[in-house]
């Protein structure tokens, strides 16, 4: 049985108090209110927000995934709140202090990142915490030394070192890509990897060409290694790098596989839910491509999916040890989840604490979809989601009817002359960007899609569906 902190203990209790409820639940209802109606009538009490600190600071010292998410979500609404309605400078103060500790507590280094992007907070961590920051800082560097892993990224690397058969899963928030592309910086580096390659499976052709330009990004400074996307290796490149890395759909490995030129030492699978689909036509080419690599060579193998609760049946299914499986729960986010329903006129938030419903009392002010999108969204970047290519288009162009044509921008005008000189003149997404609005989907060429990636990373009110 795994033992249990005081902190684990203590943040059951904290859950427990009515107080803690009471206070937690008046700031999410606030939070909502702000940002479902613009308007707050849930008005938070300083001693609840002095009180939620010290909370928040418990919560991140458990080893409770569901804890220690609470701990950061908390002074995340804190800090929406003081933005929305205000704290008053002392108290504003005190949360930004708060929070750079519970970030550290919490590993969370994109965020102490983010937090230091503003004003930055008046008082100096106390020398417990400061210690801790460095040890983290130096103990989970990335292996190329350019960033610093979260704890639950760390946690993973660690025991994947130690592994030949592993598998992980986690929310989309843990960094799963992250986490794979800095095994295989450790891995490339190696000289027993010398005429032998690494195969990455991933299961779009989109996809083969986002990861490999992330890896050649990633490798520029390894000249030993060629990052491939066909299953073939001429002798020219064989002779030039002794180290292959193949980025490949399972289509391509079997055609890899019926003529290789090179031993497949790791086999890294990533989305592995694909291996299992039940409504997936080429789940079985997945299932195939991986034993015939592994029959064929002492291939080691590593799986990589969402957040599922068992990741070992991928270790199962091919017959391997199961003690190289981890589940993380943790998120590295703060998730705002919002329920609004234009035809009953209802809007709801879901808690954080138990994943409730919650119903404001205002009804809606929006009639349609796109009056909603572009209330909420303001000035800022947004992110749409729509299932199939043709509904993103015709939706982003919606949107764009909505919406003035935008300023003169740099970024904005050299992707619209792109798009009209290599796609064509009357090209939708042309005549979308003009007013701050784009879309995104695998059937689009593969550079525009990048551009418009580059775009929504540059921008500061770009639309993308």
């Amino acid at each position: 049985m795994t033992s249990r902190t005081a902190a684990d203990l203590l943040s059951e209790i904290i859950l427990q108090r009515p107080g803690f409820r009471s206070a937690y639940g008046g700031l999410e209802r606030a939070a909502a209110e702000s940002f479902l109606t613009g308007e707050v009538t849930q008005i938070l009490d300083p001693v609840d927000a002095k009180h939620l600190l010290r909370y928040a600071d418990v919560l991140s010292h458990s080893r409770d995934a569901h804890h220690r998410e609470l701990a950061y979500t908390a002074i995340a609404l804190l800090r929406e709140y003081d933005t929305a309605v205000g704290l008053g400078q002392e108290l504003s103060d005190r949360v930004l202090a708060v929070a750079e500790a519970v970030l550290v507590q919490l590993g969370n280094f994109p965020g102490i990142r983010t937090l230091q992007k503003g004003v930055g907070s008046r008082y100096a961590l106390p020398l417990s915490r400061g210690a801790l920051r460095i040890a983290k800082e130096v103990l989970q560097r990335t292996s190329k030394g350019d960033a610093t892993l979260t704890d639950a990224q760390y946690a993973i690397t660690e025991k994947m070192r130690g592994e030949d058969y592993f598998s992980f899963s986690g929310p989309t928030s843990l960094g799963k890509s992250f986490i794979i592309k800095d095994a295989l910086y450790d891995i490339v580096r190696r000289d027993e990897l010398n005429d032998h390659c690494v195969v990455v499976l991933v299961p779009t052709k989109a996809l083969i060409g986002q990861t490999a330009a992330d890896l050649r990004n990633l490798l520029s400074e390894v000249p030993e290694v060629n990052v491939a996307t066909y299953p073939s290796l001429p002798k020219i490149l064989r002779q030039r790098y002794r180290r292959t890395i193949f980025v490949l759909t399972p289509e391509r490995l079997l055609r890899y596989l019926a003529d290789p030129v090179r031993e497949i030492d790791y086999l890294v699978v990533d989305e592995a839910q694909k291996v299992i689909a039940k409504n997936d036509a080429r789940s079985s080419l997945y299932y195939h491509a991986i034993v015939e690599a592994t029959r064929r060579f002492a291939t080691k193998l590593v799986f990589a999916s969402p957040s599922i609760a068992n990741p070992e049946l991928f270790l199962e299914l091919f017959g391997k040890a199961t003690n190289g499986a981890l589940a993380v729960k943790e998120r590295t986010v703060a998730q705002h989840r919002y329920f609004v329903d234009l035809v009953a006129q209802r809007q709801y938030y879901f808690s954080g604490i138990d994943a409730t419903p919650q119903e404001l009392e205002a009804a809606p002010l929006q009639a349609s979809v796109v009056d909603l999108i572009l209330s909420r969204s303001g000035d800022r970047k947004a992110i749409i989601y729509i299932n199939g290519s043709l509904k993103s288009a015709e939706f982003a162009l919606r949107l764009a009817e909505r919406r003035d044509a935008v300023s003169s921008d740099k970024e904005i005008d050299d992707l619209i002359k792109h798009v009209r000189e290599y796609v064509h003149k009357d090209y939708f997404l042309a005549s979308t960007l003009s007013r701050g609005v784009a879309f995104h989907h695998g059937k689009m060429p593969q550079e525009v899609r990048e551009r418009v990636e580059q775009a929504f990373s540059e921008v500061e009110s770009l639309i993308v569906v």
